[in-house]
């Protein structure tokens, strides 16, 4: 806790000579901040999507946020847009006027809105040649793949828009996409070469 501290000081020599001293308001603490914030709106958010920062520390003279690649503020509560989908670390460091500082951060995700598509041509030309969903981020996003016998052609645990077709035939085939922060999409796709 802050305050003013009397220090006792007990010394004892080689020769066992013992000294004490007593020192009144000798020391003085300061309480450290503490760093804490919330945004709005929350994760996920869109790309070029406002996010309001609200600074929630307590003890704080000074803010010092890190949003990304060396953008920051001094703003005690900014806003900021990020351009493209990924997940970012924001950085908050507060200061007071002894010096005491401390740090908090959180995640935050930004994606696009999801887009499967419902045709591509896995046919080598280099367009379209894979199964790309837009707005696909992070790990741990699940695809499953059926024919249309329901026989499980394809999964992926970790699905990072590398699907090719595996050389199946033209036709169309079913798919459950299951993101790791939202609800799961079913539908069709149809290769066509």
């Amino acid at each position: 806790n802050d305050g003013i501290y009397t220090v006792i000081v007990f010394a004892t020599s080689a020769k066992g000579c013992v000294y004490s001293d007593t020192l009144f308001n000798h020391i003085i603490v300061y309480n450290t901040p503490d760093a804490s914030f919330i945004y709005s709106p929350q994760s996920p958010v869109k790309p070029n999507e406002t996010i309001q920062f609200t600074d929630q520390s307590t003890g704080a003279d000074n803010w010092n946020w890190t949003f990304e690649n060396g953008i920051t503020s001094q703003t005690q509560n900014p806003v900021y847009s990020y351009l493209e989908s990924g997940v970012y670390n924001v950085l908050l460091e507060v200061n007071n006027s002894f010096g005491c500082s401390d740090t908090f951060s959180l995640e935050i995700i930004i994606r696009d809105e999801l887009k499967v598509p419902n045709v591509f041509s896995p046919n080598g030309d280099g367009k379209n040649d894979l199964f790309v969903i837009e707005g696909l981020y992070g790990s741990g996003n699940t695809l499953e793949i059926f024919n249309r016998w329901g026989i499980l052609i394809y999964k992926s645990d970790d699905y990072k828009n590398n699907w090719n077709g595996d050389n199946h035939p033209d036709g169309t085939y079913y798919f459950i996409f299951k993101p790791i922060d939202k609800e799961e999409v079913k539908g069709t796709v149809k290769i066509l070469r």
